[in-house]
């Protein structure tokens, strides 16, 4: 479990290293494990005070979004699009 976790926190490190992160925004990542393009919710973990609004940086075109409860803790579902696999 130990090399699985520090594997996961490495790479997870390194994902965030090739994301821009320009100072007035905050950026996620979403990506699709799957062999198909799909098209899914992401339920995002948001640390910038509301109101919000969601921008695709790939496309420009702004994203549907709503804050939801999931588990108990607040979070930003975005619809993401016609995400490519990885």
């Amino acid at each position: 479990a130990r090399y699985v976790n520090d594997l996961h926190r490495d790479a997870l490190a390194r994902v965030a290293r090739l994301v821009a992160s320009p100072q007035a925004a905050e950026r996620h990542l979403v990506f699709n494990p799957l062999s198909w393009t799909r098209t899914d919710v992401a339920d995002l973990v948001v640390t910038t005070p509301p109101p919000f609004h969601v921008v695709d940086v790939a496309t420009g075109i702004e994203t549907p979004s709503q804050g939801v409860i999931v588990d108990g803790a607040p979070r930003m579902r975005i619809l993401a699009r016609d995400v490519p696999s990885v």
